[in-house]
């Protein structure tokens, strides 16, 4: 049986809300313009891929992944995705260990490395 990939699931902020938010937090609208940031800002970064292709324009960038309020999320150039169940998870869906020519560096929390 093939093994099923695991897809990037833009971030919705509803039920990022109904799963994270903490007490006294409102849904509101500020909430909700935010929660990509608020991923980025509370969030613990726990693993980082650079690449730089040399090619002008979109030549460069990362894929960062987050730890946030018990779940994981990926971000990108492209925007924020996730909630994931597992480190694991948010890599494959972000392609974050796809390792190529134009890979600069790529680090994770020792917690995460493959064994």
């Amino acid at each position: 049986m093939a093994k099923k990939s695991i897809e990037r699931n833009e971030v919705d902020p509803n039920e990022l809300f109904r799963r994270f938010a903490k007490p006294g937090e409102v849904l509101d609208e500020e909430w909700i313009e935010t929660c990509d940031d608020l991923v980025r800002s509370e969030g613990t970064l726990v693993g980082r891929h650079e690449w730089d292709s040399g090619a002008p324009g979109i030549g460069a960038g990362v894929i960062d992944i987050y730890r946030f309020r018990g779940a994981f999320f990926g971000d990108d150039d492209t925007g924020c995705f996730g909630p994931y169940a597992s480190f694991a998870e948010a890599a494959e869906a972000m392609g974050f260990l796809i390792d190529t020519d134009a890979t600069t560096r790529i680090w994770m929390e020792l917690e995460f490395e493959r064994r």
